[in-house]
């Protein structure tokens, strides 16, 4: 049997050298030390990070960080 996988893409917006922010299942997480518990949540569940990409805003006050993980389906 082929392996197949499951897909998640999440989101880090306002993220600068002071601040982040995210959410996960309903949760706002705000700043670095509860984003940092974001990803631990994540990971807790099976899912690994395997590409990040970021977007600056128009203004270049702050980027939004896109994460894409994956883990076995089924």
């Amino acid at each position: 049997n082929m392996q197949k996988w499951e897909y998640l893409w999440r989101y880090f917006y306002e993220a600068d050298s002071k601040n982040v922010n995210t959410s996960w299942k309903g949760k706002e997480y705000k700043g670095y030390q509860q984003c940092d518990q974001a990803l631990n949540d994540i990971g807790e569940l099976g899912w690994e990070l395997v590409g990040i990409t970021s977007s600056f805003k128009e203004t270049g006050s702050w980027m939004q960080v896109q994460m894409l993980f994956k883990r076995p389906k089924g």
